[in-house]
Formats: structure tokens, sequence, C-alpha cells
């Protein structure tokens, strides 16, 4: 049997340690640089601070469909697609109501970590 080539786990990884790697995506109001971190965390923030209660899934569609609030859709735009959807998936939990979100456990695991996985399990296996 011929060995396993490792170009597969590669190919994959690559692009996603591209974006992980992307530190310098979105610009704040006052022209500072964010990264993505802060530019998910501004738009947690957002949704942490209204005072009007949203249905999270509702407001999730809403984001995946290009509405939402324009400061939300500024920053959006300015991630990876790979970050768009974590950055929503993120929005949906912090809408939860806390127990519920207790509950079913939903919290969301960063994109580079989600390939990772796979592609170390790839990478050793054989």
């Amino acid at each position: 049997m011929p060995p396993r080539s490792s170009a597969a786990p590669i190919e994959l990884q690559m692009p996603i340690e591209r974006a992980a790697r992307n530190h310098q995506l979105s610009i704040s109001d006052s022209g500072t640089r964010l990264s993505t971190d802060q530019t998910i965390d501004k738009i947690l923030s957002h949704y942490r601070s209204s005072k009007t209660r949203l249905d999270p899934l509702a407001e999730s569609h809403r984001l995946i469909r290009g509405g939402g609030p324009t400061e939300v859709k500024r920053l959006l735009q300015t991630l990876p697609l790979v970050w768009v959807d974590h950055a929503i998936a993120s929005v949906y939990s912090v809408l939860m109501d806390g127990d519920r979100r207790k509950r079913l456990g939903a919290y969301f695991t960063p994109p580079p970590l989600v390939v990772r996985i796979p592609v170390n399990m790839i990478s050793h296996s054989g």
C-alpha cells in the first residue's frame, strides 16, 4: 500500500490558517485597526448592551440575510466568511436566555480550532 499523502490536510488547513492570522481586518469608528477578536467582541457588545429583547433565531436569520444594525453589518463585512459564521452563531448564543444557553451548552468553537481537529486527525492517522 502506498504511503499516505499529507497534501490534503495542508490544502485544507492553509485558507483557514490565513484567515486566522489575518488580525488587521476592520477599522473602528476612531480609525484604529481591530483584530478579529476585537471585531467579534464589538459585535457581541452591541447585542449585550441592547435594551431591546430580540429573538435569537430571528436576529441570526436577519444577519445571515444581510440585515441587522448598521454597525454590526459593517463589522461583519470586514471578517473572513468563517469568522462571519462564528460571529452570527455567537450572537445567537448571546441572545439566548442564560438558563437555556447553559442547559444546551450553546457555546461556539472558533473556526480555526474546528478545522484543526480533523486536520490533525488526518495527518496523524495511519
